[in-house]
């Protein structure tokens, strides 16, 4: 019931399509005066910053296992699309993975995960990126134009008019996108609940995708966006 979402929100996770024109380049200032020495930051494996399976996922099987991404693909990070659907421009992460996907025994709730190691100056730009007001309605078309185009959409059922949730972000993050939606299948239609939790800090990105059949998750997401909490400030 919940793959043709799931596959629509993976996709969403990682961009929601050009639909915008112009840039916005990122720009910097010089710094005159006698060179300074700085030491080389420290080199950080993207792997240690996705979510793996915890006490909130103890019964779930992993369908995936986690998978290195590559950084100059169109796809790489959910701010590299959400860019161009604003009109700007974006830069490339310094590394990129893909957590694992892992699905509850009843196959009602999936999980999974993205990391990017990024330049503090990335960092605060896409922190700003999260506020603006377009960000929502730019992940729905995707969402929905996805849906649409999936090839197993037949088999796995209708995706109906996707709605916003007014759930709080949990402790910590930086910003969360909650949908809700009807899927109809075989006559039946079932609601189904989305969220994207977005943690960052330091040189350091993580998202966290949570989708569920019948009620929201909501326990499950705060949990598991604790553990990248957690790990994500050991930098």
């Amino acid at each position: 019931m919940i793959g043709i979402l799931a596959g629509a929100f993976v996709l969403a996770l990682v961009g929601c399509g050009d639909d915008g024109s112009g840039e916005n380049p990122v720009t910097s200032s010089r710094i005159t005066g006698a060179p300074t020495t700085t030491a080389p930051p420290k080199e950080l494996d993207v792997f240690d910053y996705l979510y793996t399976q915890g006490p909130e996922t103890a019964d779930f099987t992993v369908d995936s296992e986690a998978t290195a991404g590559d950084v100059t693909a169109a796809d790489v990070s959910p701010f590299t699309e959400l860019n161009k659907c604003l009109g700007q421009t974006e830069q490339d992460p310094v590394a990129a993975a893909n957590g694992a996907q892992l699905t509850s025994s009843d196959n009602l709730v999936q999980v999974t995960s993205a990391a990017q190691v990024i330049t503090p100056e990335l960092a605060a730009r896409h922190a700003e990126l999260l506020r603006d007001p377009r960000w929502d309605a730019c992940v729905m078309r995707l969402i929905a134009q996805s849906a649409a185009d999936d090839p197993a959409a037949d088999d796995s059922g209708t995706l109906g008019k996707m709605k916003r949730r007014d759930a709080a972000v949990p402790p910590g993050a930086q910003a969360r996108s909650s949908y809700v939606m009807p899927i109809v299948a075989e006559g039946t239609s079932v609601e189904v609940y989305a969220d994207i939790i977005f943690v960052g800090t330091g040189r350091v990105e993580s998202q966290l995708l949570v989708i569920s059949a019948l009620e929201p998750a909501d326990q499950l997401a705060e949990a598991a966006t604790a553990q990248l909490l957690a790990k994500i400030v050991k930098q």
